[in-house]
């Protein structure tokens, strides 16, 4: 029997469905403009529906081709857990004033801020995590913040906030020096589906770095045996932006220790970073330099945010490539041609490390 689909259109239905009739009331044919033909045309339409769904149908009755809320309610059936949220970033913004106060300052929890939509190129907002307060005499203060929206744009470099929105009183400025970090999009199906493998008994490695991976902000975990010396685990994890944050690290190990095994010394840790310098020189087309704007962002950022893109890529215990830092760049509509003049050859991260932005040269 062949597994094809039946196709049938809309004129093929109506034939089909006027040959039956005439042969259940024995005559030769059924005329076009019967209340017989009329019908038949009308039923036509719905049925049509059905075999241009069965496909659809068909996909969403096995976990391995099933999509959106049907992959959805499959996870669920098979104990995977539901889809990852995307999750917001969270990081530490400067507050402060030009000349010090004789008094102290507070600084509500929830106190907003945000990015210059003119400067940056899109208006992202965060809030304070925690009241602080600066006291008299400092000039600023760090504290706990983040993101409203959500997803890897809210991933802001330093020096992206850059408006207090109503300023507490007293407090001048707001400004972040360090990447915002753990900001990532909705698992997609592909992700979510490949968290459908059989499970293993729980305690193995795999488990581990499985169960770290249901976290949402978790991109990545590999599971590390007698880390800390014989009979320690640790499970490595990052996030889209690369080194997860405090507060990752805190929720991941929760969400782990919940159901390790007894006697398991168990524990969460952040990958080591690896500053990788790069220096490359680039053609770029005619009428094109390096501080042009394309939607509001330069192309020397450009260049610099393909880089970072595929560092990403590369992941932990990856190989930063001269051909990989080549093919990122030259992927740009506005480069022509790229040389690598550092690294001269690859790099092979640790097996415990990623790579982090070290100093980038760009020259035309």
């Amino acid at each position: 029997m062949s597994n094809s689909l039946i196709e049938k259109d809309h004129s093929q239905i109506v034939k089909e469905m006027l040959v039956e009739f005439a042969n259940e009331l024995k005559t030769d044919s059924i005329s076009s403009a019967s209340d017989i033909a009329i019908r038949a045309k009308v039923y036509a339409n719905q049925i049509e529906g059905f075999y241009y769904n069965q496909a659809f149908i068909l996909k969403q009755t096995n976990p391995m081709t099933a999509t959106g809320k049907y992959l959805d309610r499959w996870g669920k059936s098979l104990n995977v857990g539901e889809r990852k949220k995307d999750t917001n970033s969270v990081g530490n913004v400067i507050m402060g004033r030009k000349a010090a106060s004789d008094k102290d300052l507070t600084i509500k929890k929830g106190t907003m801020f945000s990015t210059d939509e003119e400067i940056y190129g899109k208006l992202i907002t965060g809030i304070t995590k925690e009241d602080t307060v600066l006291k008299a005499g400092e000039l600023e203060v760090s504290i706990l913040s983040e993101t409203i929206e959500v997803g890897e744009y809210t991933n802001v470099p330093p020096g992206s906030f850059i408006v207090l929105n109503n300023p507490p009183t007293g407090i001048e400025f707001v400004r972040n020096d360090k990447y915002f970090k753990d900001g990532t999009n909705r698992e997609d199906d592909e992700t979510y589906r490949s968290r459908f493998e059989k499970e293993k008994f729980y305690g193995t490695d795999d488990a581990f770095a499985k169960r770290a991976r249901e976290v949402d902000g978790v991109t990545f975990a590999k599971t590390l045996e007698n880390n800390r010396g014989p009979g320690t685990t640790d499970i490595l994890i990052s996030t889209v932006s690369g080194i997860p944050s405090d507060e990752l690290v805190a929720k991941t190990s929760t969400h782990v220790l919940a159901k390790r095994p007894l006697c398991c010394d168990l524990g969460v840790i952040k990958p080591n970073s690896q500053k990788v310098n790069i220096e490359i020189n680039v053609e770029l087309k005619e009428n094109f330099t390096l501080e042009t704007e394309i939607e509001n962002i330069t192309v020397l950022e450009r260049i610099k945010q393909a880089i970072r893109t595929y560092f990403k890529v590369v992941g932990i215990d990856g190989v930063i490539r001269k051909m990989g830092v080549s093919d990122s760049v030259y992927s740009l509509d506005e480069v022509v041609d790229v040389e690598v003049i550092s690294p001269i050859k690859n790099i092979h991260l640790d097996n415990s490390s990623i790579a982090e932005e070290g100093v980038f040269n760009v020259s035309v």
